[in-house]
């Protein structure tokens, strides 16, 4: 009895009418030989096809006012016009212009006019409503059928744009180095004297560089914009330092003043030794790059949040103590 409409969309009205008395088991498979059929294709809201069966029959009238009186409840119809929003336990639905509730007929539209979930479940459902025809009440049951919109987010899409730059963790440098003589010490500094650091790799944009990137998702632009905002390092006594740069390397030079500070002000100045004769008493380096992660939306979604990296392949120092003897 239903026919496939050209150009159906997803969202899909379908339209049964029936006269008032008739229960929705009959309705679905049922008509009276006196009753005139009109199936009618028409413009559906949202622009999808709507497809109608027309059952016309006479009933008495339901009563309790006309489904097009006006009321002051806030509820309007089309045109603007304020309407009473119920109707002798009828709810005024807007999408359909009708006095509706919903129906348990049961039966649904073919499987080609409907569309079903990923599950197999029929995303869709009955709403019977009422309807007056040249002065004649009756019922109709209207399948509502509507695909799910598509929810873009706008921050998970930013987070995949964050991964697809494959943030590298940073290379910890530190301005200590091998005493010549002293190598069993491994890497040394002295208590007292700026200790140089600085990222290693910050050469390597994804270790530390400015990116924007975009990406569109069910008609949905995001653009991400990710930028290094500071590096933390820590030192291993319970210091740490936190730098707006990834810091300046230094390179051993053994007639350099123990006291020449970082050009960037990315240095640690120790307060102890570790324990005196013990080499393999040292202190860890670590480093932490936060990213700061800005987003803007085609519709209007903004936000952001905040990503890190951290170092994994860290260098150790041993802390030791100048003594000057004057003669």
């Amino acid at each position: 009895m239903l026919r496939r409409i050209p150009g159906v969309m997803a969202g899909v009205i379908l339209t049964v009418s029936f006269a008032i008395g008739i229960g929705p088991a009959e309705a679905s498979v049922a008509m009276a030989e006196t009753c005139e059929v009109d199936p009618v294709a028409h413009g559906g809201m949202y622009g999808e096809v709507s497809v109608t069966i027309g059952v016309s029959c006479a009933a008495d009238s339901p009563g309790g006012g006309s489904a097009g009186s006006s009321g002051q409840s806030g509820c309007r119809d089309a045109a603007g016009n304020l309407v009473d929003c119920s109707l002798n336990g009828y709810a005024w639905m807007p999408a359909f212009g009708l006095y509706c509730q919903v129906s348990n007929a049961g039966r649904v539209p073919s499987a080609a006019a409907v569309y079903h979930n990923p599950d197999g479940t029929v995303s869709g459902r009955w709403y019977a409503c009422l309807q007056n025809v040249t002065d004649t009440w009756k019922t109709s049951l209207f399948w509502l059928d509507i695909k799910p919109a598509v929810v873009v987010d706008a921050s998970t899409v930013a987070r995949r744009l964050v991964d697809s730059i494959g943030l590298r963790p940073p290379e910890v440098g530190v301005g200590a180095w091998v005493e010549p003589g002293f190598e069993v010490w491994g890497r040394s500094w002295w208590v007292g004297a700026p200790l140089w650091l600085w990222i290693d790799n910050s050469t390597d944009p994804a270790t530390w560089g400015g990116h924007t990137l975009s990406a569109n998702q069910s008609g949905v632009s995001v653009t991400a914009t990710i930028n290094p905002t500071v590096v933390t390092f820590t030192t291993g006594d319970g210091g740490t330092i936190t730098c707006t740069s990834p810091g300046t390397p230094r390179v051993y030079d053994p007639a350099a003043l123990l006291s020449q500070h970082s050009p960037s002000g990315c240095e640690y100045i120790y307060g102890h030794t570790n324990r005196l004769g013990d080499p393999g008493s040292r202190f860890t380096v670590t480093a932490t790059v936060t990213w700061s992660v800005t987003y803007q939306a085609s519709d209007g979604q903004h936000g952001g949040f905040t990503v890190q990296t951290h170092s994994t392949d860290n260098p150790t120092i041993h802390i030791g103590q100048l003594t000057t003897l004057r003669r």
